[in-house]
């Protein structure tokens, strides 16, 4: 929907056909509701913050400046991740870690479409993991997810002192390079800052993942991420330092640009990458 759309239904409560159908008038108080919309709006606030709200995955998520405004492009990640289950792992309760959880839409939307699944989600704000925790509740897949305030490094040092495994390793992790964030976009800046930061090149997670993850990884497992434009060719060679990384995949987003890399662990095959 047009942030028109956006607006008209949440004031009048309807579905967007309605819009269209009955073509409803705007009651009085209905329309000072919609002006203070726009007015924060023109100020620089997202649409989400004000509404409250965000679609994900067919799924209605609570948003609010705790946490990172859930994207269209990040279902690509959840889809891919939903596919290696299917293909690698049909049979099996899967062990999944969503690192940087968020609002919880990557765990959330898991839970949803992955049968037999035990999630853990974590953030290193405690902001963010109640608001998480709310959404994986009123979406029914509280049962399904547990959640941890930890920061990753320190909760993948852990795991791995635990000697505990997990068959996917799934982030959507902060990845705008240090001298980026100034020139994003207002209402962006509106944003935690800490969901954005990912160091001087944005790759600081990536790393951190990558090299303190691989032991949380089952053999045969798969990393899934979200990377930001431009950074494949950094990343591959990231990856290609590790000898435990079997193959690397790039798949591209709505307007063409590499947005999700997965990386599958075998201690058997040589490193190639697939484009």
């Amino acid at each position: 929907m047009t942030e028109q759309e956006l607006m008209l239904t949440a004031v009048l409560e309807c579905e967007r056909v309605n819009l269209y159908v009955d073509r409803p008038a705007l009651s009085l108080e209905q329309k000072a509701r919609l002006e203070d919309i726009k007015d924060r709006r023109k100020n620089g606030e997202p649409l989400q913050y004000i509404l409250g709200t965000c679609e994900f995955m067919g799924l209605t998520l609570k948003v609010d400046g705790r946490v990172l405004i859930p994207r269209p492009e990040t279902e690509l990640l959840v889809e891919a991740a939903c596919e290696k289950v299917k293909l690698f792992f049909p049979q099996k309760t899967v062990k999944i870690l969503d690192l940087g959880t968020g609002s919880g839409n990557i765990a959330v939307s898991l839970a949803k479409c992955v049968e037999s699944c035990q999630i853990t989600a974590v953030d290193v704000s405690p902001e963010a993991i109640a608001l998480a925790r709310e959404n994986a509740e009123n979406l029914q897949v509280a049962h399904k997810i547990h959640f941890v305030t930890a920061d990753m490094s320190a909760y993948l040092k852990e795991q791995k002192a635990r000697q505990n495994t997990f068959d996917l390793i799934i982030s959507n992790p902060p990845y705008v390079p240090t001298n980026q964030l100034a020139r994003l976009p207002r209402d962006v800046q509106r944003e935690p800052r800490l969901a954005l930061a990912g160091g001087e090149d944005g790759l600081d997670f990536y790393r951190a993942i990558l090299v303190q993850g691989v032991a949380c990884l089952n053999s045969g497992g798969f990393f899934l991420f979200e990377i930001g434009d431009g950074q494949r060719a950094n990343l591959e060679k990231v990856c290609s330092s590790d000898t435990q990384f079997a193959k690397i995949e790039f798949q591209k987003d709505y307007v063409q640009t590499d947005r999700i890399m997965v990386v599958n662990k075998s201690q058997n095959l040589e490193l190639r990458t697939q484009n």
